[in-house]
């Protein structure tokens, strides 16, 4: 995880994770429950993580 804000307007937090080369960002949220800077082993993948292929047939 790259960082947890508190919405200044909303009161909700947003919440930023890094994954390789790209960020993720899941905003309005009511509540969260991973801190700043927890990280997950490399191996933890699930299925829906999995890389996909950007190619056109």
């Amino acid at each position: 995880m790259v960082d947890v804000k508190r919405n200044r307007i909303t009161n909700r937090f947003d919440v930023y994770i890094a994954h390789g080369q790209y960020i993720t960002s899941y905003a309005n949220l009511n509540s969260v429950s991973v801190a700043k800077g927890r990280q997950w082993p490399k191996t933890a993948r699930s299925a829906s993580s999995a890389p996909r292929s950007t190619s056109r047939p």
